[in-house]
């Protein structure tokens, strides 16, 4: 009786070894310590050279105005910056595509008050100084995976690994839209009030509040096997 008791005393506490952690705050705030994201500004800039009689954008130009302003959208931060050459041969055809340019990101639903003005002091002798338009935006990483120091078959201490969570976090930081949030996250909108009131009214005199499903979007499971 007494050597099944020390059997069964062993194998209780083999098991305990062998069992993993499940503490899913203390993970989360491990993983976070070996693996942090890191938050970093960059600059996405454009360059337009127009030439001394090039007074409009050209197809190609403009194309390249739209995407810049819909990477602004995604996850800009700060002002966009047009910054004119002054002084050069191409100065005025220069000023004219700014107008255009600004009037371009405006109608694609910039505000004015984002759409910034500079200017550099260009070579006189250039008929082909470029225009810059420029915002700043954050990019995320995290830390590099791949720490392979320690023989994990020969681990008994039942701790993470060190490469524990680190493929979680480089996901993230591909994946966050924009990284700025994890800075400083942004505010809730305000909430359909419109669509409030009238699932409360529907709701108050007994009507099915549920949206309206189409059939043609519902496939069930005799449909996919064609039965």
């Amino acid at each position: 009786m007494r050597n099944r008791l020390i059997f069964l005393l062993a194998a209780g506490v083999a098991a305990t070894a062998c069992t993993p952690r499940f503490n899913t705050s203390a993970d989360t705030i491990e993983v976070e310590r070996l693996h942090p994201i890191g938050v970093d500004k960059t600059i996405y800039d454009l360059v337009i050279a127009p030439g001394p009689a090039e007074f409009d954008l050209t197809l190609n130009d403009a194309a390249r105005v739209d995407a810049l302003v819909n990477a602004y959208r995604a996850r800009g931060t700060g002002p966009i910056t047009i910054t004119a050459p002054q002084g050069s041969a191409n100065a005025r055809a220069a000023t004219r595509i700014i107008a255009d340019v600004r009037d371009r990101m405006h109608g694609a639903g910039l505000p004015w008050s984002v759409i910034r003005g500079a200017s550099y002091r260009a070579d006189a002798a250039s008929d082909a100084a470029p225009i810059y338009i420029s915002f700043a935006s954050y990019v995320a990483t995290a830390s590099e995976c791949g720490a392979w120091s320690r023989d994990e078959s020969l681990s008994y201490s039942n701790l993470n690994p060190a490469n524990f969570g680190c493929a979680s976090q480089s996901n993230l930081a591909a994946m966050v839209e924009n990284p700025g949030d994890l800075i400083n996250p942004r505010g809730v909108e305000p909430g359909d009030t419109g669509r409030r009131s009238t699932v409360l009214t529907g709701y108050r005199e007994g009507e099915v509040t549920s949206t309206t499903r189409d059939p043609q979007t519902i496939t069930g499971t005799n449909d996919v096997f064609g039965e």
